[in-house]
Parts: structure tokens; C-alpha cells; sequence
């Protein structure tokens, strides 16, 4: 899951609501895709393969893309943030794909969507953002949530657990410098930079960690940079035409495309507990988008 770095910095109109809700619906299941795509690729390739192909894929596609977008995406107010946030998208990529590997769909996005609520508490801390008391309120339930999806006292309960909790911490860090970048550079800034970033960084490592990719292998990796790469721009038109408190919530349906996924593809049956819970956390996440700021 990278839907949240985007959030709520993309310019907003009063363009067709229902319009961006199917754009958001669409960029959902763009997001969900991509992470079954590095599902399938883990058990083959080591992980800094797999960071480094999905976003040199990702690269590539924005470069070739470049007649659509405009060379204004090379050019970037903030350099040495995006490269803070590209090492960022490395730890996310990376441990999003370790909770996908060990852990059912489902159970990883009950857990990875508690990111809003890490990001608001970021933002106190580093932006000095005041949350107001519902919002602090909202942010308890949901860490409550959390603690249901993780089924603590279960057989399940164990380290792989922190897997999706240290990439939803790293994608809050990563969406609180997106939307301080953001008073400068624009959406497609970020998302290329990012790109960029992370495949330069990860560059560095292939002589440690490079694996050849087999041929039947490639329109994997890169169709896991064109589903990053639709799922940023889809989610950047639908919010330019309709409000964040509108467009953010259906994030949430990640959960949904999830669940069907893990089940049709890899025959996972999501356990209550993590249903409750992903649906605490989903309702706390969606209220704290509609709740204005003090």
C-alpha cells in the first residue's frame, strides 16, 4: 500500500465529485494490485531487486510519459527532502512486501491503514500541527483497532506482526514530508522524485543484492511500475475535482480489493478479529479527514 503519501496534497476544484470517487476507487485498486504483484515476486528475487525494478519501472514509464506531464516534474524546490522521501519509499516497499510474504492481505492493511493516524501525530511533533480533541480521540480508537487486527493471544500473534506497522510508521513520515514539499512542488514533482530517488538509492546496492530477472518475469516488474505509476496520477485527478473529506475515506476500499484478492488468488480467509478491526481503523482514518483542523 502507497496510497497515503498523496493525500490531501493534490489541488482540490469543484470539478464532479463522481467523477473522483470512481478516479480514487480506480487508483485503490491500483495500489492493491501493485502490492499482489510484489507478492508474487518476493519468494524470487531479494528484496532490494524488487524495490529496484518496481521503481526503475515506475521511472521509466513518468520519463516516457514526460510529452503528457511536462519537463515541470524535474524540477523540484525541495531536492534534499525528496530524496528523504524516496529512502522512505524504499523502507515502505520493503516492508510492505516482508508483511505481504508472512501475513494475509487483509490482516496487512487492517494494520498498514493506522498511517493517518501515525501521520497526525507526526505532523504534531515535527509540524507543530495541534490535532484537537476529537481528533486525539479518533486517534486512540484507532490504534484500539489496531491492537484487534494484530489478535494478540491467537497462534498468528508474532514478530511478523511489526512488518506492516513499520511501513505504515515509515508511510506517515513519508506523507508528512509530502505535504510540506507540497508547498512548493507539485503533485507529479513528488511522485517522480520519489520514483527517482529510490531507484538511484537502491542502485547502489545491486552488487550486493542483484538478481537476474528472468524474461517471463519482466511485464511483472513492469506492470508493478504502471500500476504505482496510474494509482499516483488517478489519485491526483480525483483530487483535483472534489475535497479531500471526500475523495481520502475511499482509501479505505483497499481493504476490500484486498480481501477479494487474498482470497481468489491465494485462498486467505480473513479472521474476524481483523475485519473488526480494519473496520475500527478504516472508520477512525475516514472521521479524521472530516474533521477540520483547530
Amino acid at each position: 500500500m502507497s496510497g497515503a503519501d498523496d493525500v490531501a496534497v493534490a489541488p482540490k476544484s469543484s470539478s464532479s465529485v463522481g467523477t473522483a470517487v470512481l478516479l480514487m476507487t480506480a487508483a485503490t485498486a491500483c495500489y492493491t494490485s501493485l502490492d499482489t504483484v510484489l507478492k508474487v515476486l518476493a519468494p524470487h528475487y531479494s528484496l532490494g531487486m524488487i524495490v529496484f525494478g518496481r521503481n526503475l519501472s515506475q521511472t521509466l514509464i513518468l520519463l516516457a510519459l514526460t510529452p503528457l506531464l511536462g519537463t515541470g516534474m524535474f524540477r523540484t524546490a525541495h531536492p534534499a527532502l525528496q530524496w528523504m522521501r524516496g529512502a522512505l519509499l524504499i523502507v515502505t516497499t520493503v516492508f510492505i512486501t516482508l508483511a505481504l510474504v508472512n501475513l494475509p492481505m487483509a490482516q496487512t492493511y487492517a494494520l498498514v491503514f493506522s498511517t493517518p493516524l501515525i501521520a497526525t501525530i507526526v505532523a504534531f511533533l515535527f509540524l507543530k500541527e495541534k490535532p484537537r480533541a476529537i481528533q486525539w480521540a479518533l486517534i486512540v480508537a484507532g490504534f484500539l483497532g489496531v491492537v484487534t487486527a494484530l489478535r494478540p493471544g491467537t497462534p498468528e500473534f508474532g514478530p511478523a506482526l511489526a512488518y506492516p506497522l513499520i511501513m505504515a510508521t515509515a508511510n506517515a513520515c513519508f506523507y508528512v514530508i509530502t505535504r510540506y514539499v507540497a508547498r512548493r512542488d507539485a503533485p507529479m514533482v513528488s511522485v517522480f522524485w520519489a520514483s527517482l530517488s529510490a531507484t538511484a538509492l537502491t542502485a547502489l546496492g545491486l552488487p550486493v543484492y542483484f538478481d537476474p530477472i528472468a524474461l517471463r518475469d519482466l511485464p511483472l516488474f513492469f506492470v508493478a511500475g504502471a500500476f504505482g505509476t496510474g494509482a499516483h496520477m488517478l489519485m491526483t485527478e480525483a483530487f483535483k475535482r472534489a475535497p479531500t473529506a471526500v475523495v481520502a475515506p475511499i482509501i479505505y476500499m483497499q481493504i476490500v480489493w484486498a480481501i477479494l484478492l487474498g482470497f481468489f488468488l491465494f485462498g486467505e480467509v480473513p479472521a474476524i478479529g481483523t475485519l473488526i478491526g480494519a473496520a475500527v481503523v478504516a472508520g477512525s482514518g475516514i472521521a479524521l479527514a472530516r474533521v477540520k483542523p483547530a
